[in-house]
């Protein structure tokens, strides 16, 4: 969907790219994001079992001349016990009404954003709809010290009546778009621009005298307006519009929108000069961002770099405007990789060999902990490199465009695929019991050993594979593994089942840092969830509805959190070359399932008795004596290649600090 008049219409020539995450966010912004049960928004995640209701308030704001109705979202988990059952049922229904002034007053007074107050006297504050707030858990009497109420602020930097004497700078270029400029003048109103309360929940820890207004959407001069607002800092505004702007508009059309503003039109006077100034300087710093935080989206596409560059000496030569100079020179040295770090020794962790590794290597032959640190720095190449864009499109939906608008995402998804495929292949092609549940028991340690280095992608990998039909089946083999390798099957069974969306596993993830590599298929479910379940426009109008981008950008960002640090782990050449060429030589799932019933084939069922037989018994002490002997020299092995990588660790860190200590 899309709100440009006057623009193209392909986004596809420039896709927002974000390798870095964005600074946090203010404090009112901070506390509220996708993730929080208690601020759900249009977009959020359905409510797990027990969860916190949402439910929807509609405030009026009464003044001198007129009034406006805002929406307001709430929780039913902040109603207090012992309420009437037709209260609880009203606020589920969205049908709780608020017309008292005391909500509307709450919080809206003159903020460093640029809000404009409108006074209100002590008789015109109606403290009447105390009830009603208590439904919300919220102090009336707290509310009573907030005597101003802000109207949404206003985006136009000149008053209405002056509208007539505008003029352009002197330094205008000629070629500009005169319809342009006529979008930015517009006054706000409903058809243009529209906004909504900021979660109550959040609005009641702001500081006093802060407003409590967000954008709840608006055409796209209105956001870029909005943006570059010469009072209002918006930092959460700015990345989210960074991040999703290619879902509604291109980045040449962007860039064209960010002249316009640099070369506003306005009334004559020093007054409107030093406003012009200040806009200027807020383009200037939208630019620098997107240089710092979002180069990848300029670097991938030449046309796009180029135009940027040249916008730029636009503003600096023809407008002799300085502070377009200092990112030029930023610009500048992400293009040519000017990298300024100081000189250190990077000490990796010894690799764990079985056997010292050859040009031939096997399975049999990783030690599970360095089985899972080479297959972490493969996924790490994958997982790092995906761009933001790649989630604004949704581009790995389309079958057809999958491999142009999300290459990076598809190839993460073939490649955790294959390694699916890869784990089941090794174990259906051996022959004998013993050599299967090896490969049992090297997996289930390989995953623990990848779930204690934060990559929890290979983990998903590796119960999938064990839990697949051809794997599980395989009783025989299953029923060599020794009791502590089944406890760590149950754990992770546990840990990442399906049940209430991977809530098990959200949870786990919420405590984790990076170094991390996340399952990736959960973020790329709340993003289809926030993107189908709202539409890309307010209903029955022609505005943007940012709160959706506002919230698909909150979940893009937890995700470039997790791609700043990689594993620190050194790449062994001879595993890594068997780990990439593997996977080329696996069965395929049909052919899987078939050689498990062949070396297993089915029984047909016995009603057994509820004690065991003396065979049975027999045949059960064999088993376990049998799994004793493997697995009592299997972790011999392990060990000893511990305490044979401990050991030239050692050595690395003293040779390390000799040389830092050079340095």
């Amino acid at each position: 969907p899309r709100q440009t008049r006057g623009l193209s219409e392909s986004a596809e020539s420039s896709m927002c790219d974000d390798p870095l995450p964005p600074p946090p966010p203010p404090p009112y912004d901070e506390e509220y994001n996708s993730s929080s049960s208690d601020a759900p928004l249009t977009g959020s995640a359905p409510p797990s079992p027990g969860s916190k209701m949402p439910f929807a308030v509609s405030v009026t704001h009464r003044g001198g001349s007129g009034s406006a109705t805002h929406s307001h979202t709430g929780s039913t988990g902040s109603l207090p016990p012992g309420l009437p059952s037709s209260i609880i049922d009203r606020a589920r229904s969205g049908s709780v009404s608020l017309a008292d002034d005391v909500f509307a007053s709450h919080a809206h007074s003159a903020s460093p954003r640029g809000r404009r107050p409108r006074s209100k006297t002590e008789e015109e504050i109606d403290y009447s709809g105390s009830k009603s707030l208590k439904i919300l858990g919220i102090d009336a009497s707290m509310l009573k010290d907030h005597d101003k109420s802000a109207d949404p602020p206003s985006l136009l930097p000149f008053a209405i009546e002056d509208a007539c004497t505008l003029e352009a700078p002197e330094d205008a270029p000629s070629d500009l778009d005169e319809e342009l400029h006529n979008y930015f003048e517009e006054p706000d109103d409903d058809t243009n621009l529209q906004w909504m309360m900021i979660p109550m929940e959040v609005a009641a820890h702001l500081p006093k005298g802060s407003c409590d207004m967000m954008i709840r959407g608006g055409n796209v001069y209105k956001l870029v307006q909005y943006l570059t607002h010469q009072e209002i800092s918006d930092l959460d505004f700015m990345h989210s519009f960074l991040i999703s702007y290619p879902a509604f508009i291109t980045g040449a059309d962007f860039l064209k929108l960010l002249k316009m503003r640099f070369y506003v039109r306005m009334p004559p006077g020093d007054h409107y000069k030093e406003i012009r100034t200040k806009i200027r300087l807020r383009v200037i710093n939208v630019m620098k961002i997107w240089v710092q935080l979002y180069y990848q989206d300029l670097a991938e596409n030449p046309e796009m770099l180029k135009l940027f560059t040249e916008t730029l000496q636009l503003f600096e030569k023809q407008s002799n405007f300085k502070a377009a100079s200092t990112v030029l020179k930023v610009l500048e040295q992400k293009t040519m990789f000017i990298q300024t770090q100081t000189a250190s020794v990077t000490v990796f962790p010894e690799p764990v060999y079985l056997n010292e590794p050859g040009p031939l290597v096997t399975i049999f032959e990783f030690h599970p902990m360095e089985l899972a640190r080479q297959i972490s720095l493969i996924e790490w190449d994958f997982w790092k490199s995906i761009r933001a864009c790649e989630f604004v499109l949704q581009g790995w939906t389309k079958p057809t465009l999958k491999d142009k608008l999300a290459p990076r995402i598809s190839a993460m998804i073939a490649e955790s695929n294959k390694r699916t495929v890869w784990f089941i292949s090794e174990i259906v092609t051996r022959e004998n019991a013993k050599d299967r549940a090896i490969l049992i028991n090297k997996f289930i340690l390989t995953a623990e050993a990848a779930f204690n280095t934060g990559n929890y992608n290979t983990v998903m990998e590796i119960m999938s594979a064990l839990q697949n039909s051809a794997i599980h089946r395989l009783r025989n083999s299953w029923q060599l593994l020794p009791p502590d390798t089944w406890d760590l099957f149950d754990k992770f069974k546990s840990l990442f089942d399906a049940q209430g969306n991977f809530q098990v596993y959200r949870d786990k993830l919420k405590l984790s840092v990076p170094p991390c590599i996340p399952y990736l298929g959960t973020f790329l479910t709340d993003i289809v969830f926030v993107c189908d379940g709202n539409p890309g426009l307010i209903p029955d109008t022609d505005l943007i509805n940012f709160a959706k981008y506002r919230n698909l950008t909150n979940i893009i960002r937890t995700i470039q959190q997790f791609q700043l640090v990689g594993p620190a782990f050194r790449p062994v050449p001879g595993y890594q070359k068997f780990l990439a060429d593997s996977p080329l030589t696996s069965l395929d799932m049909e052919r899987a399932f078939e050689r498990s019933v062949e070396l297993e084939p089915n029984k047909p069922s016995q009603n057994r008795a509820a004690t065991m037989t003396k065979e049975e018994i027999k045949k059960k002490n064999e088993v376990e004596k049998i799994s004793k002997e493997i697995f009592s020299k299997e972790e011999t092995l392990m060990k000893k290649a511990k305490k044979r990588s401990l050991k030239r660790e050692e050595k690395a860190h003293d040779a390390a600090k000799h040389e830092n200590g050079k340095h």
